[in-house]
């Protein structure tokens, strides 16, 4: 029972106890069936709603498969009521919003259930920024025809709905600090020092660097010792985008991440992207658009920080100072 059936409750016993009222003041069988049936319907209604509820096959979904920040998010929600019995009062609470910012919308959704049919209502949301926009149906309750009880449903939705960030006009480069002045570099304009492929793992030597121990695999060994990674030493630098999702201008940042991914994949240049997920970084190659496509989903999930440039300290200290990273904050393409 919930607060709501309890006004419905006052008003029944109110209607019963002026019918009593009436029976035994005007001494009419006519009265005397209508009391009966009053204390009988209740018991009727809670009865068919709790042996029928659980019958009911609520599911939603997202029209389109993704849309552009600025268009709205349309979703459809459907009860498959397959009984004899109508549900008319059916309410589904949830909580929508861009994963970068949870839970910004709160709301309840009210739909029936006629008769062995499938009820479909159509609901839209605004999108203002980019992001995964996600839709958590978390409860679901309906209640019996007369409202003087409410049963809890088995519900538990989530849908993700990708938004892109609006197509950028600017033309890249846009900023000449992200390029290399060398003319050694001529032919490769963004790069690390050394490439991030792992050659082979082999014992420790005098000389490794901590960051290159490779933890699991010296865990794994039978003779304790202490294994470091070991790189591909390619002739051409790779390229290695880094965003950084901080709370300061982070649709401007996705804006800029997104526009110079493109750029790259137009000029036929094969690169990589890491993504910070607060303790470790996630790698990503891309070549191709729908590469770029991915990877931009997978940013969707990583946390927002509060310091403005903690993924990049955290690049420097992972991979190590030595290592040249293409750091995207903001509208800014910086080479550190």
């Amino acid at each position: 029972m919930q607060r709501d059936n309890i006004r419905y409750i006052v008003t029944y016993t109110i209607f019963i106890i002026l019918f009593v009222l009436g029976a035994v003041f005007y001494k009419q069988p006519f009265f005397s069936v209508l009391v009966l049936l009053l204390f009988v319907l209740p018991i009727i209604s809670i009865y068919i709603t709790s042996r029928l509820k659980d019958k009911l096959i609520i599911s939603a979904e997202f029209i389109q498969h993704s849309i552009v920040a600025g268009n709205k998010a349309e979703m459809t929600v459907s009860v498959d009521n397959p009984t004899l019995f109508s549900f008319l009062n059916i309410n589904l609470d949830y909580k929508a919003g861009i994963l970068f910012y949870p839970n910004d919308i709160n709301g309840r959704l009210s739909l029936s259930a006629p008769l062995k049919r499938k009820n479909r209502v159509c609901f839209t949301y605004s999108t203002l920024y980019p992001g995964m926009f996600e839709i958590f149906i978390y409860n679901a309750t309906v209640t019996d025809p007369l409202h003087l009880h409410t049963f809890m449903l088995n519900c538990d939705i989530t849908l993700h709905l990708p938004v892109y960030p609006e197509k950028s006009d600017d033309e890249y480069p846009l900023y000449p600090e992200a390029f290399s002045d060398s003319e050694d570099d001529e032919n490769v304009s963004l790069s690390l020092a050394k490439s991030m492929d792992i050659k082979e793992i082999r014992d420790y030597r005098p000389g490794d660097k901590l960051k290159d121990i490779h933890w699991k695999a010296t865990a794994r060994d039978i003779n304790d010792n202490l294994l470091v990674k070991e790189y591909e030493n390619s002739a051409s630098r790779v390229i290695v985008l880094l965003p950084e999702f901080s709370e300061t201008g982070l649709h401007e940042t996705i804006r800029t991440f997104y526009s110079y991914m493109n750029y790259l994949v137009d000029k036929n240049e094969i690169y990589k992207v890491v993504l910070f997920n607060g303790d470790a970084f996630d790698e990503y190659s891309v070549k191709e658009k729908d590469d770029v496509d991915n990877v931009l989903i997978q940013s969707y999930y990583m946390p927002v920080h509060v310091p403005p440039e903690t993924a990049l300290l955290a690049f420097k200290h992972y991979y190590g100072e030595d290592n040249e990273v293409i750091w995207i904050t903001r509208n800014s393409v910086i080479r550190k």
